[in-house]
Formats: C-alpha cells, sequence, structure tokens
C-alpha cells in the first residue's frame, strides 16, 4: 500500500503549474501570455515541464483517469504552445523547446486524448 501511494504521488509532481493567480505567464516567444485570453481557450491554470518522451503513455493517460482537470489543462496548454511556439514541443521546460529526443510525443499525447473523447 505504501508503494502504491508513493507511486501516485510521484506521479503527480508533474507537469507544473506555470501561471500565475491572475493567470499570467511566460509563454513559448518569451511574451506575457494570460491564461483564457485566446478563444476557446477555458484553461484554469497553464502547465508545463512534459518529458512527454517519458510520460505519453504511462502518466499522462493516468492523470486523465485521477484528475480529468489537470489533463484537460495540459492538453490545452500543449494547444496553447503550438500557437505561440509554431510547433507542439517534444519536452518542454518552462517555456523552452529542449530540442531533445526523436519524434513528437505531444502530437501521440493529443491523438490519444481526442480518441478517448478529451480536449475542450
Amino acid at each position: 500500500r505504501t508503494k502504491l501511494y508513493t507511486a501516485l504521488y510521484h506521479s503527480m509532481m508533474a507537469p507544473s503549474r506555470n501561471s500565475e493567480g491572475t493567470g499570467e505567464y511566460l509563454g513559448m516567444k518569451g511574451t506575457v501570455e494570460v491564461v483564457g485570453s485566446q478563444p476557446g481557450d477555458v484553461r484554469d491554470f497553464h502547465y508545463t515541464d512534459l518529458s512527454l518522451w517519458d510520460v505519453h503513455r504511462t502518466q499522462l493517460p493516468l492523470l486523465s483517469l485521477v484528475h480529468p482537470r489537470v489533463f484537460e489543462d495540459t492538453l490545452s496548454s500543449l494547444r496553447d504552445m503550438a500557437r505561440t511556439g509554431g510547433d507542439v514541443p517534444r519536452w518542454v521546460l518552462a517555456n523552452v523547446y529542449t530540442g531533445c529526443m526523436i519524434g513528437n510525443h505531444g502530437l501521440a499525447t493529443v491523438a490519444e486524448a481526442v480518441a478517448k473523447g478529451h480536449g475542450r
């Protein structure tokens, strides 16, 4: 039981909430953005620090089950990163494309979420 709850705790350490209480956050181009300021953006928070290479088939599907609001905000944050930065990130850290890893697991994450009926 201790191992299970410890693993669940660790699975919730990322993605990181990256917006202030006012909804402001630093976008992918280095400009200040505001959660909810774009048409269709219904996020509560902006999330980042997504090691999508590692978590697209494990932690994010779990997050969709145990904390769906955070998962939805994470999907919307990926969409926003693509809008402001020009591409869906492979591994985003704060507001920076790290450029590491191959493939594009952000796209796989979005595709799987849409197939399962997520994505508001």
